[in-house]
């Protein structure tokens, strides 16, 4: 019984690996692309510098900014010099995230060539008989089970007999089976 489900599991056809496999030799995957990340360290740092020491210096001297005549126009400056600084920070993360976007995008895009490229390779006979046979090997393993618990060859009868008859379907008696695992699988001359 378990020789038989072995040498059905071996009987599947080959799938056409590149049909979902890339070419790890092409001359795109040179480009040394990664991810963009957003620098946070710089933006909280710009924040602690740029706005936090000030603000902290107008909170400390508030009396001294406020009621002094002298420092009539510092009261007025400052928070324009904290606008501005806060909105050069938040310009940087504006373009760190836009960046990060738009490379997404690319490579969306990019993934989406690649796969209308091969997708004519999903629809060849050898993908169609490769589901059949997926197809066949679920309904045939959902068949199989124990008739009777006397712990004997003969408690699988039904069994055997549906894995001979998928066998019989899927294997050729002049060629038997080519265990298709065993060899390379990859041929890189067919780009």
């Amino acid at each position: 019984m378990m020789d038989l489900m072995e040498i059905a599991g071996k009987s599947a056809p080959v799938f056409p690996v590149e049909a979902v496999l890339l070419n790890p030799m092409d001359d795109e995957w040179d480009d040394q692309m990664t991810y963009i990340n957003i620098n946070y360290g710089w933006i909280w740092s710009h924040i602690f510098v740029h706005l936090g020491l000030p603000l902290s210096v107008y909170i400390y001297n508030h009396n001294l900014i406020h009621y002094n005549v002298h420092y009539r126009a510092l009261k007025w400056f400052l928070p324009l010099v904290m606008v501005w600084q806060f909105e050069k920070c938040y310009k940087y993360y504006r373009t760190q995230l836009t960046k990060g976007i738009l490379f997404d995008e690319y490579v969306q895009a990019r993934a989406d060539e690649l796969i209308a490229q091969r997708e004519h390779l999903l629809h060849t006979d050898q993908v169609k008989r490769y589901l059949n046979w997926q197809i066949d090997f679920k309904e045939t393993m959902q068949n199989i089970k124990r008739e009777q618990t006397n712990n004997h060859a003969s408690d699988f009868k039904q069994a055997e007999l549906a894995l001979q008859a998928f066998i019989g379907r899927w294997v050729d008696p002049a060629v038997g089976i080519k265990y298709p695992l065993a060899g390379p699988r990859y041929q890189w001359g067919g780009f």
